[in-house]
Order: structure tokens, then C-alpha cells, then sequence
């Protein structure tokens, strides 16, 4: 990712873990985390370093997400069911986030949740919700940690699943309304707590 990412003067990049970056106590004025935290060894500590390099009265958001959210007639879970159980295990429930946070930060979390737009233009798992077509490309699922985790083998399965399906009309009799939404739900939401 540092190696994708535009170089600029004003940006420093840094090689570590949240749970051991070394940044100078109390002077910034804000953090966010996008869809990080699952990856953290401990949110325990990276939320206690996190608070400690904030200024009072400023900001930590976190762009999170929690599978056990997902409506339960989400086209995904018929195609990649496997692979979103499997994540569910790295996802902490995002009420369990919520209690770390103020506990650590000794504030009330404001919680709000995220329906992912038919037209957003990244990449995470869900963001291709309205056209499937975007789960066949492999420059699409290589940029998203479920697939990059997953058993190649189980992986295919899946892929050849929802491509039957496509090409034989099953999918867009199922779950064609989808496309025209304007919004839909992942599990995804916002955290915001100050220090």
C-alpha cells in the first residue's frame, strides 16, 4: 500500500503495527482507521496508543464493519457464505468495539451506520453490491483481504458458482432488484469517540 501511495511533502508514511507506532503523545488532531481494526493484534492497545497521541477534545473515527450486520437475503452470503463465516471470526462485533473504545477513551461512542452507494468507487468487499460482474475480476477480489485469505480451491467454487449463475439468467432472477437500489447494507458503520 506505501508503495501505491502518492508521494506528497506534507505526509510522512510509517512502517508498523498500531499497536507499536511511535508518534508523539498529544499533539494530533485527529485519527482515522478505515477498515483496519480487524487486522489489529489488540484493539486494547492500539486504541490506548491512538488516545495518547491525540489532543484533547479531538477526534478518533473508525470506518469498521461487522458481517453479523449484513440482511440476511444478501445476495454475497448465497455466493461467498463461506468466506464471510470465516470473517466473521476477525470481526469483532462492532457493540464489543464500542465498549473498548469507552473504556479506553472514557467518552460515549457515537455510532452511525454506513449503506454502501451503488456508485462508491472503492474497492472493499461489498462495494460491488449492485454489479457482480465485478466479483469475476481477479484485479477486483485481489485488493480485498476476505479473498486475498481465502483457500484458492473454495475461492474458484465460488467464483464459478456466481459466473454459472450469471451467464444462465439465475442470479438476476434472485436478486436482480438490487440493481436498481440506490443504497445497501454491508455491515458497515462509523465509530467517532473524543479523547
Amino acid at each position: 500500500m506505501i508503495d501505491q501511495a502518492k508521494k506528497h511533502p506534507n505526509v510522512k508514511w510509517l512502517m508498523s503495527t498500531a499497536e507499536k507506532m511511535e508518534l508523539q503523545k498529544n499533539f494530533y488532531d485527529g485519527a482515522v482507521s478505515t477498515l483496519a481494526i480487524h487486522h489489529f493484534s489488540s484493539l486494547e492497545v492500539s486504541f490506548s496508543t491512538i488516545y495518547q497521541t491525540l489532543k484533547n477534545n479531538k477526534h478518533f473515527v473508525i470506518f469498521g464493519a461487522d458481517p453479523r450486520k449484513i440482511d440476511a437475503n444478501c445476495w454475497l452470503k448465497d455466493y461467498f457464505g463461506n468466506l464471510i463465516d470465516k470473517a466473521i471470526d476477525t470481526y469483532l462485533e462492532v457493540s464489543e468495539v464500542i465498549l473498548k473504545l469507552e473504556s479506553i477513551f472514557e467518552n460515549k461512542v457515537v455510532y452511525t451506520p454506513f449503506s454502501i452507494p451503488y456508485d462508491i468507487t472503492d474497492g472493499f468487499f461489498y462495494a460491488g453490491w449492485q454489479t457482480p460482474e465485478k466479483y469475476l475480476d481477479k484485479n477486483f477480489r485481489n485488493n480485498i483481504s476476505v479473498f486475498a485469505k481465502s483457500n484458492e480451491k473454495s475461492l474458484q467454487k465460488c467464483i464459478d458458482k456466481l459466473q454459472l449463475d450469471l451467464k444462465n439468467g439465475i442470479w438476476e432472477k434472485k436478486y436482480g432488484v438490487v440493481r436498481n437500489l440506490n443504497v445497501y447494507n454491508g455491515g458497515y458503520y462509523f465509530l467517532k469517540v473524543t479523547k
